[in-house]
C-alpha cells in the first residue's frame, strides 16, 4: 500500500556521501559495515556483532591515529595520567584503553563510550564462550558506529543513521551455539 520510493538522486547524494567518507577515512572499509548492517536485518546476530566489530576497530585506530596522538599535548592533566596507567594496554594494542583515553579526551561521547564497553564485552563472550549476543547491543552498535564515522570523517549528519536496526522479533536464537541444547533434547525424546 505505501511502497518505499528511492529517488535517483537520493542514490546519488547516499553514493557521494560515502565516497567522501571513504577518502576521508584511510583505513575505513565499508565491506564490514554493510555486512554487519545486512547481517543485523535478517537477524544474523553473530556475524552483525563481528563485521561492526571490525569497523570499530579500524575506526578506533583512525581516531586514535588521527585525532589523540597528533593532539595528546593539549589534552588536560588528566587524560596525560590516564594515559600513564594505561601504557602498557596501549602498547599492546587493547582496544579498551584506547576507547577509554578517547572518552577521557572528550573525542567521543560518554554514551558512545558505554555502547563501544558493553559491544567489547559481548563479543568477548561470543569468541571465548560461544554466548550469541543479544539484538538489543547490535542496534545500539548500530546507532553509535555513525558517531565514529562522523568523528573520523568530519562529515556530519550521515545519511547512515536514517537506516534503522533489526527488528524486535523474537528468534528464539540460543545463547549457545555448541549444541548443548541437542544434548538436552535428546534426553527428553
Amino acid at each position: 500500500m505505501s511502497p518505499r520510493v528511492l529517488m535517483a538522486a537520493e542514490i546519488q547524494e547516499a553514493y557521494c556521501q560515502g565516497q567522501q567518507v571513504i577518502k576521508a577515512i584511510y583505513n575505513f572499509s565499508p565491506f564490514f559495515l554493510l555486512n554487519g548492517y545486512t547481517a543485523m536485518v535478517y537477524r544474523n546476530d553473530v556475524d552483525a556483532l563481528n563485521n561492526f566489530w571490525i569497523a570499530v576497530e579500524q575506526l578506533t585506530g583512525f581516531l586514535w591515529a588521527e585525532h589523540y596522538v597528533k593532539n595528546k599535548s593539549i589534552f588536560p592533566a588528566r587524560v596525560a595520567k590516564c594515559h600513564s596507567h594505561v601504557k602498557g594496554a596501549i602498547q599492546r594494542d587493547q582496544i579498551w584503553a584506547k576507547h577509554q583515553l578517547l572518552r577521557l579526551s572528550k573525542i567521543i561521547s560518554k554514551e558512545c563510550h558505554k555502547v563501544l564497553c558493553q559491544a567489547r564485552g559481548k563479543r568477548n563472550d561470543l569468541v571465548h564462550d560461544g554466548i550469541v549476543p543479544d539484538i538489543k547491543v547490535i542496534n545500539a552498535l548500530w546507532k553509535a558506529l555513525p558517531e565514529l564515522i562522523e568523528i573520523a570523517s568530519g562529515i556530519r549528519e550521515l545519511g547512515v543513521r536514517r537506516l534503522l536496526g533489526g527488528g524486535a522479533n523474537n528468534w528464539a536464537v540460543p545463547e549457545r551455539t555448541n549444541f548443548d541444547e541437542w544434548a538436552e533434547l535428546a534426553t527428553k525424546v
